[in-house]
């Protein structure tokens, strides 16, 4: 029987678009948008930031030297930019609050600090879920089994205890491989009758 019920957070219980950050970013650095984007795929910034292997401060140094940023942007300012790319999802925070009231919920979410920070003091939600098992916080990213693992170990469940909420398939099939029930997410009704197949009281 499923008690637990971990929610990834991006595209899940809030929309996002990393575009924006780009976009803003552009607005101190001599390179477009498209060209920042570029650039920072070729590093590791983003992981070692999610792993919580390179702090906000780092992250802002290491930004300054990949793209040239313009000395005006300061570290506050930044960390406003590259946090501010989020919107709520009314139904899927809808489904959640309903779950609560039944289950245990846990966020198991690829992050960094500064995007939480951000999350946890604009979105209630985020702070109505305690068990949070946060890339940056555990030190390991999906699909790696660790954080999966680490999931289960702070429930206090077994894997077929637990439903995993995501909308990348890669990590839906990363946590079934441990033996949790995951739902890929498509559409809030489509995960609605998911957690009915599952016999997940609604």
């Amino acid at each position: 029987m499923i008690s637990t019920i971990f929610f990834d957070i991006g595209n899940v219980l809030v929309g996002f678009d990393h575009n924006r950050i780009w976009q803003r970013l552009a607005d101190f650095s001599p390179y477009s948008p498209q060209e920042i984007q570029q650039l920072i795929q070729k590093t590791r910034l983003m992981p070692l930031h999610e792993t919580g292997k390179l702090s906000p401060q780092q992250l802002f140094h290491a930004f300054q030297q990949h793209v040239q940023l313009d000395a005006a942007l300061s570290y506050q300012r930044f960390s406003l930019l590259w946090a501010d790319i989020f919107w709520e999802n009314p139904p899927m925070i809808e489904l959640a609050e309903q779950l609560r009231a039944r289950y245990t919920l846990g966020l198991l979410s690829n992050t960094g600090e500064i995007h939480w920070n951000w999350l946890v003091s604009r979105f209630a939600i985020f702070r109505r879920i305690d068990l949070r098992i946060l890339s940056f916080q555990v030190g390991c990213m999906k699909p790696d089994p660790q954080i999966f693992h680490e999931a289960i170990r702070q429930a206090h469940v077994q894997p077929e205890q637990c439903a995993y909420l995501d909308d990348i398939p890669t990590y839906i099939e990363a946590s079934r491989k441990i033996g949790m029930h995951g739902i890929h997410v498509q559409s809030p009704e489509q995960v609605r009758e998911e957690c009915r197949a599952l016999r997940i009281a609604l």
